[in-house]
C-alpha cells in the first residue's frame, strides 16, 4: 500500500513538472545579425531558438551603442527576410538588459532621458515582408508578431520609409498579425536614434492589421495599467516618431498612455510631416483605430495611479493643412466605438465610419478634461 502511495506522488510530481511552461533568458552577444558561428547568438539566432514565456535579453561586449542591422526582405509573393516571425506566446525582448542602458526618469513633461545601448537598424531597407492577411507584399515589419502577450521595451529603433510597393514595401516597427492578443511597447524610442536628434522614421511604428476574425485585440503603448510606481510609469514612456501612421491598430481595448507621438525626446521639437506628406505613402493620422475599437483609451485612465505620467505629448499634425489628428474606422456591429479619450484643447467630429479628430499645429498634452464618446 505504502509503494501505492509513493508511486502515486511520484507519477503527480513528474506530470506537474512536465506541465510547466519553460522560460528562458537566451542572450544575444553580437550586433551582427551574419554571424552565425559557435560561441556566437545574434538576434537573428535568438528570435529561432524561442519558446513560449523567453526573454531576449543582450550582452554584446563594448561600451558604445551596438547597431543591429535589420537583414534585407524577401520581396514579392510569401515575403519573409528580416527578423524571423514571433510565433511563441509571453516572449520579452529587453534592450535594457544592454549595459549602460537605462530608462526614462523625469516626468512626461520634461525631455524623456533614456540611454539606449541597443540600436535596431533598418535605414537600409532591411525588414520582414509580411504577406498574410491584414497585410500583404507592400507591407513589412522589424518585428512581426502573432504571438500572444508580446512585450519589447528599451530599443532605439530607425528605419527606412517605404513607398507601399512590392519593391519598397511600408516598414512597420512592430507588426502584430493573426490575431495577435495583448501586445505590449514600453520605454522605447520608435523612429528616433540614441542620439536623441536623428529621425529615422518608419512608415508606421506599430500596426496591428487584421479581418473582422482576427483582431488584435488588448495592444498596450506605453504606460500599462496600474505601474507599480512613478518611477516605473516613467520607465514605460515611449517616444513615437513615423511618417504614415504612427500607431495603427485593428482591435478593441487598446491603451495609448504615456507617450511622446510626432515630438522627439525633447518634448519640444516636432516631427515636420511635410516630408512625407508627398511620398507614395504619405501621412495619414497620428492614431488610426478600426475593426470595433470599442474600449480604447488614448491618455489617463483617471484610476488616481499616475495619471500624471499617462499623458500623451503630440506633435503638430501637419503644417500643409491635411490629414487626421485621430482617426476611427468600422465602429459599428458589435456596440460602437466606446473611446475614452483625454485631452485639452481637442475637438470631437462624427463621421459616417467613427470620430476623427483634426487640426493643425502646436504640440500640448493631454490630460486635464476627459471626453467619452460613444
Amino acid at each position: 500500500m505504502k509503494k501505492s502511495t509513493l508511486f502515486k506522488l511520484a507519477l503527480v510530481c513528474l506530470m506537474t513538472v512536465t506541465s510547466v511552461t519553460r522560460a528562458a533568458i537566451i542572450t544575444v552577444n553580437t550586433a551582427d545579425n551574419t554571424d552565425f558561428t559557435a560561441g556566437k547568438t545574434n538576434l537573428v539566432t535568438a528570435i529561432n531558438s524561442l519558446h513560449d514565456g523567453d526573454t531576449i535579453q543582450f550582452a554584446i561586449s563594448g561600451a558604445g551603442v551596438h547597431r543591429l542591422v535589420t537583414p534585407a526582405p524577401v520581396l514579392g509573393a510569401g515575403g519573409g527576410g528580416g527578423y524571423p516571425e514571433i510565433t511563441n506566446n509571453d516572449v520579452t525582448i529587453d534592450g535594457f538588459s544592454q549595459a549602460g542602458s537605462s530608462a526614462n526618469s523625469n516626468t512626461i513633461l520634461a525631455t524623456n532621458n533614456a540611454v539606449y545601448k541597443i540600436v535596431l537598424d533598418s535605414t537600409a531597407g532591411g525588414t520582414h515582408v509580411w504577406d498574410i492577411g491584414g497585410f500583404g507584399t507592400s507591407e513589412s515589419g522589424i518585428f512581426v508578431v502573432s504571438g500572444h502577450r508580446f512585450h519589447l521595451q528599451g530599443v532605439s529603433m530607425v528605419s527606412a520609409f517605404g513607398d507601399d510597393n512590392d519593391s519598397s514595401p511600408k516598414i512597420y516597427g512592430v507588426a502584430f498579425g493573426r490575431g495577435a492578443t495583448n501586445g505590449w511597447i514600453s520605454g522605447c524610442w520608435m523612429g528616433v536614434d540614441a542620439d536623441g536628434i536623428t529621425v529615422g522614421a518608419m512608415n508606421n511604428a506599430v500596426s496591428g492589421y487584421g479581418s473582422s476574425t482576427t483582431r488584435n485585440n488588448g495592444i498596450v503603448i506605453g504606460v500599462a495599467a496600474g505601474a507599480a510606481s512613478t518611477a516605473i510609469a516613467r520607465a514605460q514612456q515611449n517616444v513615437i516618431c513615423a511618417g504614415g501612421i504612427p500607431l495603427a491598430i485593428e482591435g478593441a481595448s487598446p491603451r495609448i498612455s504615456g507617450n511622446r507621438i510626432g515630438v522627439l525626446p525633447d518634448g519640444k521639437t516636432t516631427l515636420n510631416y511635410d516630408d512625407f506628406f508627398n511620398a507614395p505613402a504619405g501621412f495619414c493620422a497620428l492614431i488610426e483605430v478600426g475593426r470595433r475599437p470599442g474600449g480604447t483609451l488614448i491618455g489617463t485612465d483617471g484610476d488616481g495611479v499616475n495619471d500624471a505620467e499617462e499623458r500623451n505629448i503630440f506633435g503638430a499634425i501637419n503644417l500643409s493643412g491635411d490629414g487626421a489628428f485621430i482617426d476611427f474606422y468600422g465602429t459599428g456591429g458589435d456596440g460602437g466605438v466606446g473611446v475614452q479619450f483625454t485631452a485639452s484643447g481637442a475637438s470631437f467630429t462624427n463621421s459616417g465610419s467613427g470620430i476623427v479628430t483634426g487640426g493643425t499645429g502646436g504640440s500640448g498634452s493631454n490630460g486635464s478634461v476627459t471626453s467619452n464618446a460613444a
